[in-house]
């Protein structure tokens, strides 16, 4: 892992080198610290506020967790964690069988280790179903770090430098999905985000992964080192 970590943190400091360059190429000023929105054109980072005529909130996104299942970045992780850890795990629960519960888990599965995903609906991936008026606008041709806003920039640096919009393309073409590009290069299925769906379930199965439907967690212990749910 120490290797990995190396090549990651490599990696991170490039694209964040490249990025710094972009932005100073486009005459951007960039202001780092804690921000607050203090009236409907003022913003104060730091004890300085900047006045606007007009302000996006792009905030980002950050993880939820349940009640007695506290982040500890140990052996409760979120995917911050997941690119600093040290060790990979022998076995996995991923709570929530959606679109980035799959992924989690046929990736895990890919790299050797048990994987149990549970989902408290009667089927996996029911928004996926829903996404792009059922066609599912699975990725974009054009992805990279800038598009992303987030407390953590570096996180997408490093995600994408490992599997990006193309890998997934050629997953899609793996499975002989059809599809086509829409406006600013979304992609979409010519016939239904169920060939998604049924591409992501048939990668769990491929690598075994146990999926549990119609369950919910309803406590966690840690009776010795392992958890409970």
């Amino acid at each position: 892992m120490d290797g990995v970590n190396s090549y990651k943190d490599g990696v991170i400091s490039r694209l964040h080198k490249g990025l710094q360059g972009l932005v100073k190429s486009r005459n951007i000023t960039y202001i780092e610290g804690h921000g607050k929105l203090v009236s409907k054109d003022t913003v104060e980072v730091n004890g300085q506020r900047y006045t606007g005529k007009n302000i996006i909130l792009a905030t980002g996104s950050y993880a939820r967790t349940l009640p007695g299942l506290e982040i500890d970045g140990e052996k409760i992780i979120t995917s911050d964690h997941g690119t600093k850890m040290n060790h990979v795990p022998k076995s996995v629960i991923v709570l929530g069988g959606g679109a980035a519960g799959l992924m989690a888990a046929m990736t895990a599965g890919a790299r050797g280790k048990q994987v149990l995903v549970i989902e408290c609906s009667n089927k996996v991936g029911k928004k996926i179903l829903m996404s792009g008026g059922g066609r599912c606008n699975f990725t974009n041709l054009d992805v990279t770090p800038d598009n992303f806003i987030s407390q953590n920039p570096h996180f997408f640096k490093s995600a994408l430098a490992q599997y990006g919009q193309w890998d997934f393309i050629g997953l899609v073409a793996k499975h002989g999905i059809a599809y086509h590009e829409k406006t600013l290069g979304q992609l979409f299925c010519d016939e239904s985000a169920k060939d998604i769906l049924a591409m992501l379930v048939a990668e769990c199965e491929q690598v075994g992964v146990d999926i549990l439907l119609n369950t919910e967690v309803s406590s966690v212990e840690q009776p010795t080192s392992l958890y409970k749910l």
